[in-house]
């Protein structure tokens, strides 16, 4: 056994009031994320919905299936695979309309040495944005057009013999996009588990590592039941196999000695300036960003920072200790604060749930 393991058997053993909680870190593998089976599985454990990312978006779907075809290959010349001449389509963005969004496939011909040979567009592929229905946005009438091949007049750019691969081609975009629009990639995935552990009162210590407090030890076991045992994630290779795969996430017991104390005070410390900071930042690009801001942006900002003071007045209560760095940013963002609810036209309350809004000088 190491010594990591002799801490962590020994940790395990003792009481619960021995320990402050637990540090939990996590590896969220690349691939996709059925969405409806998140739902699904949240909602059996009783975890919050809210922070269930969104569901695709049409159009990102297509940007990401149409960008994986960008420097497509297949022979060119001769039509075997010994072709001493390649084909690469490459992707090429071109202004769209209102109803629309653009791409053109660019054919570029290269021989064995990478010279291009030639170049020149011999397709496109179109986005059909969705419409309004009674002033609502309708995303299921969004949808992704086939790729459609040039003609100069009669005769088409492709030729016969590069059907089958410019098919192939379209086909796995198709699929791309049907694959985008169900699935989520794992980034989201991350995000929402940073978010979840940050909802335990959870204080980043390092990167992906997060310190979560006993009293949130039975929910910091329900998000890890959720990554390990009830989220797939599916890895598809070139060849259209699916491997099953899923997230890790490790908790260790984190012992209430005087070294362990300091280590969290001082990582609570970082994490409220760094806050705080990120809070005044908001307010400082809604006075340059914006001529107006209305009510529902004035309370996001105001709700970000009685969190980030929630979370420290949490942790100095707990710990017993009062944070020295913290209080100049907290008052720095108060002032700014004040300074939006001053600003609010005709001096309205901010308590008042009307979309008042605030006039810049």
């Amino acid at each position: 056994m190491t010594i990591f393991d002799d801490y962590l058997t020994g940790a395990l053993q003792l009481p619960a009031e021995s320990l402050l909680g637990s540090l939990a870190f996590f590896t969220v593998p690349e691939g996709g994320y059925d969405r409806k089976q998140l739902v699904d599985a949240a909602t059996d454990l009783g975890l919050d919905l809210a922070l269930v990312p969104h569901e695709n978006k049409p159009l990102d779907a297509w940007k990401k299936a149409v960008k994986a075809a960008n420097e497509f290959t297949y022979p060119y010349g001769g039509w075997t695979s010994g072709g001493s001449q390649t084909a690469h389509i490459l992707v090429r963005e071109v202004e769209g309309g209102k109803e629309s969004a653009l791409r053109l496939l660019v054919r570029e011909v290269r021989d064995s040495s990478s010279r291009t040979l030639d170049h020149q567009v011999i397709g496109e592929v179109e986005f059909f944005r969705p419409v309004r229905h009674n002033g609502q946005v309708s995303q299921t009438s969004a949808r992704a057009g086939s790729m459609r091949w040039v003609h100069r007049g009669k005769a088409a750019l492709v030729l016969p013999e590069e059907r089958q691969h410019l098919d192939r081609l379209n086909a796995r975009y198709m699929a791309d996009y049907q694959r985008h629009l169900q699935f989520m990639d794992a980034a989201k995935v991350r995000w929402m588990v940073r978010d979840a552990l940050r909802s335990l009162s959870g204080v980043p210590v390092r990167a992906s590592t997060f310190f979560v407090p006993t009293s949130n030890a039975g929910a910091l076991a329900l998000w890890r039941e959720l990554m390990e045992q009830r989220l797939d994630c599916r890895v598809v290779d070139e060849d259209g196999k699916v491997t099953i795969k899923h997230a890790v996430m490790h908790r260790v017991p984190l012992v209430a000695l005087q070294e362990s104390k300091q280590m969290l005070v001082d990582a609570v410390q970082e994490d409220t300036l760094t806050q705080l900071n990120d809070v005044m930042k908001d307010i400082r690009d809604l006075k340059e960003r914006r001529q107006t801001v209305t009510y529902a942006a004035y309370t996001a900002v105001h709700e970000r920072y009685q969190k980030v003071m929630a979370t420290a007045m949490e942790y100095t209560r707990w710990l017993e200790v009062e944070f020295d760095s913290t209080g100049a940013a907290a008052e720095m963002a108060q002032a700014a604060l004040k300074g939006l609810k001053k600003a609010i036209a005709g001096g309205e309350s901010l308590l008042s749930h009307h979309p008042t809004v605030v006039q810049w000088d």
